[in-house]
């Protein structure tokens, strides 16, 4: 739900320009104390005060939840293989070095704090697992995450990721494999990651992690800022790739566009070699121009064996981009919509409603009846767990039936078609306002040589009017906000300016 509602406030969210000491000393701790090696990275955990703290000896939580954890193992239905692939998840970690096995003197030589570990599907309704060390599991009231600075916002905001993604006839997708895991972690701060595993044989061995741990709540900072300290060493000569990494990564997803084909191989192999150089590495790659994965086809091994995986463009391949689908053959978008059995009360039909991920607010006419819609539940004090009545249902049904339909839209991923043709481009902002709603949305108008217009969708938003009645013209006010904030977001995130 928390999800929901910030893909619904992406650009129109009032902001100020500010970080707090502690991000602010933080921030600085980690460039300090990051250290560059022969191979990657090595940077520390942020402690809060700069101090690590004096733990209490939690085993007895990390020995519970295992349990919890193997008596999973023995109830989940063996179709569905968890253990298996939980287990091949765990060797992957102690194959590539990213976890250890500690010896029985090891462990005893020094105290450490341990977390408890559990599995989240990679994909949603596919096997494949990512193990997450839960370092906010608390024991006597506290947890690890509470001893630790998160660090600043320095994410790029997805809708800007996807804006700009939008904008080159030339696109490409890839991902940073294991981000988190390539960025070794301070040898003093490893006793902080143990956890314990229970063996085939029935053992359990205690671990210890040796990479930036997935889970911890600093992780997503100092792996970011570690990747722009990579960029930044690859010095001027590549600073175009800098900026891409910079401007085009939203946590470890990387997504690009350009003008021409011969602009995008440059981009992508500069990028490449930029993150390769700090031992991030790039794959998963999906492109509209197939000629910018033969590009990127490294040259065999001596092994014979190819390194870099890249994708046939079959006439049916789906990437997913950032939760919203692409099809890089006919370089169309669409909606990724669930299937799933509505659970007719509120909470049911909340988790439904925000289930529709939509952040460049496209389907906003049709997500917006269904907000407006469930507020109404509340208003006549419709419990959480409570069943809505028939004629609710009925409009539920035919509104979800309606909500499968976005599956079969698609529409033009670029934003700029015949770019060389264009005369001039406008970005052209509406908003309105009813007593049920405010709404925004932003096109880009082109014209060209030949007199011809196109006008493209690029960003929408929409806001709930306050329940307390307020005048109209408060209202278009409201919405005149929503449209200026929705409009200056949108000329901001393009690269276009003209």
């Amino acid at each position: 739900m928390r999800r929901f509602c910030d893909t619904e406030t992406f650009g129109t969210k009032y902001q100020i320009d500010c970080i707090s000491p502690e991000n602010k000393a933080a921030s600085k701790f980690l460039d300090r104390a990051t250290t560059r090696l022969d191979i990657g990275y090595e940077a520390p955990i942020l402690w809060k005060d700069g101090v690590r703290p004096v733990l209490p000896d939690n085993r007895s939580l990390a020995e519970s939840r295992l349990q919890c954890l193997i008596n999973k193992f023995r109830k989940t239905a063996p179709e569905q293989r968890y253990e298996h692939y939980y287990r091949k998840a765990m060797q992957k970690n102690f194959d590539e070095g990213y976890a250890c096995r500690l010896s029985p003197e090891e462990t005893a030589s020094q105290s450490g704090y341990y977390l408890p570990h559990f599995g989240v599907p990679k994909i949603p309704g596919r096997p494949e697992l990512r193990l997450v060390y839960d370092a906010a599991a608390r024991y006597r009231g506290r947890c690890l995450n509470d001893y630790i600075v998160s660090g600043p916002p320095v994410q790029n905001p997805l809708a800007a990721v996807i804006i700009r993604f939008r904008e080159g006839a030339v696109a490409w997708s890839a991902d940073i494999r294991a981000m988190f895991s390539r960025i070794r972690l301070k040898k003093e701060n490893r006793r902080y990651h143990r956890f314990l595993w229970p063996e085939e044989d029935g053992s359990v061995s205690t671990c210890e992690m040796m990479r930036v741990t997935f889970g911890v709540s600093c992780s997503p900072f100092v792996a970011i800022r570690t990747m722009w300290r990579a960029a930044d060493d690859a010095g001027p000569a590549m600073k175009a790739a800098s900026e891409a990494l910079r401007n085009n990564l939203y946590v470890d997803d990387y997504l690009g566009s350009a003008r021409s084909q011969e602009e995008a191989i440059s981009v992508t192999k500069a990028v490449t070699t930029v993150l390769a150089n700090g031992d991030f590495h790039l794959g998963s790659w999906a492109s509209n121009d197939p000629a910018v994965l033969t590009a990127l086809q490294p040259s065999e091994d001596e092994n014979g064996s190819n390194a870099l995986a890249t994708r046939d463009l079959g006439s049916d391949d789906v990437e997913t981009v950032l939760g919203i689908t692409w099809r890089p053959t006919t370089d169309m978008l669409g909606f990724r919509v669930k299937e799933k059995e509505v659970t007719f009360t509120r909470i049911g039909l909340a988790s439904m409603v925000a289930g529709q991920f939509d952040p460049q607010g496209t389907a906003a006419p049709m997500t917006v009846k269904g907000k407006i819609r469930l507020r109404e539940l509340g208003v006549r004090g419709l419990g959480w767990n409570e069943t809505v009545d028939e004629n609710d249902s009925q409009w539920w049904t035919q509104y979800f039936n309606t909500v499968q339909q976005l599956r079969d839209v698609e529409f033009p991923r670029g934003l700029f078609p015949n770019e060389q043709n264009i005369v001039q481009s406008e970005l052209h902002t509406f908003a309105d306002a009813s007593e049920e709603a405010c709404a925004a949305v932003c096109y880009i108008r082109h014209s060209y040589q030949d007199g011809s217009v196109i006008v493209h969708h690029v960003k929408a938003a929409t806001k709930l009017a306050p329940l307390k009645t307020v005048s109209v013209c408060k209202l278009e006010l409201t919405a005149a906000l929503l449209g200026a904030r929705l409009a200056r977001f949108v000329g901001e995130s393009m690269t276009r300016k003209g």
